[in-house]
């Protein structure tokens, strides 16, 4: 059984319609309960700047963007949900996105790295997840 782990700030969901965030809501439980079942298409990126980034099929039209964090003991990973979009948007938005710990505050954030321009830029994926202890 994978940990699960929801972002806090994702502007995704609120953008989605009812029937959507149901499916969603069922992909987040299926997710939880067995995270290799096939259906579900938890798939890494061949040009994503993270390599822990990946994304699952909600439905035909709609991915969820995760990061998928392994435990170092060997245990179920811990996928940690960003949000979920349009099928080719949400591929594009995971190809560029990382997820580091704020040198900071310690905080563990999501970001978009611009490709055009190689520096991070804070995008709708951005923001903080949980505490790294």
């Amino acid at each position: 059984m994978a940990n699960l782990v929801i972002a806090s700030n994702t502007k995704a969901m609120k953008k989605l319609d009812k029937g959507t965030k149901d499916k969603v809501w069922a992909f987040i439980e299926k997710l939880s309960a067995d995270h290799t079942a096939p259906g579900l298409h938890i798939e890494p990126l061949n040009a994503a700047v993270d390599p822990r980034v990946r994304t699952g099929r909600v439905d035909l039209h709609f991915r969820a963007i995760l990061f998928k964090v392994d435990d170092k003991l060997g245990d179920d990973p811990t996928f940690i949900y960003m949000g979920t979009w349009p099928h080719d948007e949400a591929n594009k938005l995971a190809e560029r996105s990382r997820l580091r710990v704020n040198p900071i505050n310690g905080v563990l954030e999501a970001s978009s790295v611009n490709s055009m321009v190689k520096k991070t830029a804070r995008s709708e994926l951005s923001c903080p997840i949980l505490e790294a202890s």
